[in-house]
C-alpha cells in the first residue's frame, strides 16, 4: 500500500500489517509504536469492520479530496457497521460540507440490508446516484457545477 509501504508480521502474536517508517529490530512491527500502521486481519468481516484495517486504510487513501480545505477520514458511527470514508470540504462560497464516498455507503448498505437486495431497488439506486451526501454527487453539485439542484436529493 503506497501510504503504508512497509510490511510487518509478528507470528507469535498472529499480527500482520503495513506501516510508515522503519521496522523494529525483530521486524515484527514498527520501531516506534506511534508510527502510522494498519492491520491485515484474518477474516473478511474483521477487515471490513475494523477502522484500523489495511482494507479500510486503502479505501481512505484512494478517496479523492476536492473543494477547498479538504480533508478525509474514516468515520465509524456504530460498532456493528463498517466505517465510512468522510470527505470534508468547503465550496467556493466558503460553506463547509461533509459527504461520504459511494463505495463506503454501498458497503454500509450491504451490511444494513443483508436480507434485502437493495442493489436491485430502483429507489435505492436513484438515491445513491442523486444524494448530496454522496461525495461524487456533492463534488458535481458544489464544486464542478455539472449538476443542478433539481438533479440532486438534499
Amino acid at each position: 500500500m503506497p501510504a503504508l509501504p512497509n510490511y510487518f508480521e509478528d507470528k507469535s502474536n498472529k499480527i500482520k500489517g503495513c506501516m510508515v517508517g522503519p521496522l523494529n529490530d525483530t521486524m515484527t512491527g514498527p520501531q516506534n509504536p506511534s508510527q502510522a500502521k494498519c492491520v491485515i486481519y484474518d477474516t473478511f468481516e474483521k477487515n471490513t469492520m475494523s477502522i484500523d484495517s489495511c482494507t479500510n486504510q486503502k479505501m481512505l487513501d484512494s478517496a479523492v479530496c476536492f473543494g477547498n480545505n479538504c480533508s478525509k477520514r474514516l468515520s465509524k458511527n456504530h460498532p456493528l457497521l463498517p466505517p465510512l470514508v468522510a470527505i470534508q470540504f468547503t465550496d467556493n462560497k466558503s460553506m463547509p460540507h461533509t459527504a461520504y464516498t459511494r463505495t463506503s455507503i454501498e458497503r454500509l448498505y450491504d451490511k444494513l440490508f443483508t436480507h434485502y437486495n437493495w442493489r436491485n431497488d430502483p429507489y435505492m439506486i436513484n438515491y445513491i446516484s442523486k444524494s448530496i451526501s454522496i461525495a461524487e454527487v456533492a463534488k458535481a453539485y458544489y464544486i464542478d457545477k455539472t449538476i443542478e439542484q433539481k438533479d440532486v436529493q438534499i
